[in-house]
């Protein structure tokens, strides 16, 4: 049963199980944190996720396995990051933007990986699928997930079917045409669900995913004689047909808020509701429009019919688009089994369950209308965010004088309501370097701050203000661009984040050694920066015993690293980032490397 206790973090659930490596990943979630994002890659890769936040092992890691992971995500719900980071650029082909047809939005979240064993690991490939409540953001609610892994087999698994059908649909929902790559990912990896049989949780004996929204796909409640509801969002018709479908609606549990708005009679036929008790609140904010709200955003329903329990969870909130109409994409998950081993809704609401972190909650009196001028203001800035990510917008660049002045535009013309303002730029720039849309250029041209080819990117953000709002709305889009130099610019960024002959080092020795904290164990704790680096630092690490046993054993890691003192050299073929006494070992290397592939 559901115990809060048992905490899981969101990266562990993408880390490969030892023995393996990741191959591919495909996630879908409605909003996005890009910074959230940039920390995956990090636990995918294995690379010391204690160092997400230091930029060569993240550049390094984003360079392993961007190739191979793709992020669907609902079109304008990519939030604006709050700092810039030119390491955002790199991840722009793997964020792709969609959008349903018709009135709902994509709203499942669900990750499917598919790890290989190691060199020497006589094990067959591994496929895990990770059902969740929550979104690819850095939020702190309480929310719920499912786990699953299994080994490929032979025979077809009928009940994996929806799940595959959505994985082969999204590639068709994308608002910009999707590479050949990344449709071959969603349709082998569909293959393969069809093929796997899932390790259940302890208690369950059978595994049924649904995916409402999805053409010819639609979920309905079953019949129970006991009923609890976890959602954060309610709504009455589509709470009363789930009540409706049981003899005894037991529990409600949600938001204060929420609850405040049902209909007494809705929330009268469950015998208790209930909130999160204020110390078991956070102060991070998750929502589903926008990222002011807090707390519980869990979504489950439990139900007992005679001895057995259905427990069904993942992204759909108890709410009329995702269940009744079905005009949202959702990604629902039932496990049944036994009540005496899967528990029931007396365990969840015990206090081995939720019942140590909840409280009764008392209805008092109805919340007062917000101002009219207020939610007119609010559905104005909606109105631009779906203006500004329908209108076509592109970015065009085009190299200056010089490496450092590269000059960018936004081009398209948008009409925004009237009293909405705009401001935007691209996010590995600071907010500070916003400009008003329109501004430095002819009609539909928007000049944005200009900079050096590792600040290009298509990832721009929007600032939307209205004077009659309480807030401003931020978010990004994942724009078209032109005239960007690919290479170049990957270059550009990885020499920024080197930075200096320190970091030279500290990344030369996280490819000799395929680890951030074995790599650690040889960088001196003293750096010495770029001025000042001597050959007695290179003379502390074991360089040559490192290079040596990978020319005899893996001799790919030194192909890593001839690349990147390609990136980091350009087109001038130097660099005073590398040490010119490391550079004389390595050309011994080079010849040996380039001699044995002559040979082979």
């Amino acid at each position: 049963m559901l115990d809060p206790n048992g905490r899981s973090l969101y990266t562990s659930l993408l880390t490969p199980p030892p023995g393996y490596s990741l191959d591919q990943a495909l996630g879908t979630t409605f909003s996005l944190d890009i910074p959230t994002l940039l920390t995956i890659p990090v636990h995918l890769s294995l690379l010391g996720a204690e160092r997400r936040d230091d930029g060569i092992a993240v550049y390094e890691s984003v360079r392993r396995t961007m190739d191979r992971v793709t992020l669907y995500l609902q079109r304008g719900q990519m939030r604006a990051p709050k700092a810039g980071n030119h390491l955002f650029g790199l991840l722009e082909p793997c964020m792709v933007e969609v959008e349903p047809a018709g009135d709902g939005v994509f709203h499942p979240k669900v990750w499917v990986l598919r790890f290989r064993p190691d060199e020497g690991v006589r094990e067959p490939p591994l496929l895990r699928v990770a059902i969740l409540s929550r979104n690819v953001t850095d939020d702190r609610s309480w929310d719920l997930s499912l786990q699953l892994d299994g080994e490929l087999g032979d025979e077809s698994i009928e009940a994996n079917r929806p799940l595959a059908r959505l994985l082969e649909a999204l590639p068709g929902l994308a608002v910009r045409e999707v590479d050949a790559g990344r449709r071959a990912q969603a349709r082998e990896l569909a293959r393969d669900l069809m093929a796997c049989k899932f390790a259940l949780p302890h208690g369950a004996e059978t595994l049924e995913f649904s995916v409402p929204g999805l053409p010819g796909e639609r979920w309905e409640p079953e019949k129970s004689d006991r009923l609890a509801v976890i959602s954060p969002f309610l709504k009455d018709a589509a709470l009363g047909r789930l009540a409706g479908a049981s003899r005894g609606p037991v529990a409600l549990v949600s938001r204060p808020e929420e609850l405040q708005q049902v209909s007494p009679d809705v929330c009268g036929a469950f015998d208790g509701c209930y909130v999160l008790h204020e110390a078991a609140e956070t102060e991070d904010n998750e929502g589903e429009i926008d990222h002011d709200t807090r707390g519980l955003h869990a979504k489950a329903w439990i139900s007992e019919r005679g001895t057995r329990t259905s427990i069904t969870l993942g992204s759909a909130n108890v709410t009329d688009a995702a269940l009744l109409a079905q005009q949202n994409l959702e990604v629902i998950a039932t496990l049944k089994g036994p009540r005496r081993k899967l528990g029931g809704i007396d365990d969840l609401l015990g206090e081995k369950g939720l019942g140590g972190v909840l409280q009764r909650w008392e209805p008092g009196e109805r919340a007062a209308h917000e101002d009219a001028e207020l939610v007119r203001a609010r559905e104005r800035l909606e109105r631009a965010r779906a203006e500004l990510a329908r209108g076509g917008l592109r970015v065009v660049c085009e190299a200056g004088s010089s490496e450092d002045m590269w000059r960018c535009w936004l081009v398209g013309q948008v009409e925004l309501p009237e009293s909405v303002n705009c401001r935007v730029w691209p996010v590995s720039r600071s907010p500070s370097d916003a400009v008003a849309l329109g501004a430095g250029g002819d009609a539909g041209r928007s000049e944005l701050p200009y900079g050096g080819v590792a600040y290009l990117t298509g990832v721009i953000a929007f600032e939307l203000t209205d004077p009659a709002a309480d807030h401003e709305l931020r978010f990004a889009l994942n724009l078209p661009i032109e005239g960007l130099p690919a290479e170049d610019r990957e270059a550009a960024i990885l020499r920024a984040v080197v930075e200096n002959r320190d970091g030279f080092l500290r990344y030369l020795m996280l490819l000799l050694a395929n680890d951030d904290a074995a790599a650690g164990a040889f960088i001196p704790m003293a750096g010495s920066g770029h001025g000042h680096w001597q050959r007695a630092v290179l003379d502390e690490l074991p360089l040559l015993e490192e290079m040596t046993r990978c020319y005899s054993r893996e001799p790919e890691r030194l192909r890593d690293i001839a690349e990147m003192i390609e990136r980091l050299q350009g087109r001038l073929g130097t660099s005073d980032l590398v040490p010119p006494e490391f550079e004389a070992l390595w050309r011994t290397y080079q010849e040996a490397m380039e001699h044995r592939d002559g040979r082979d």
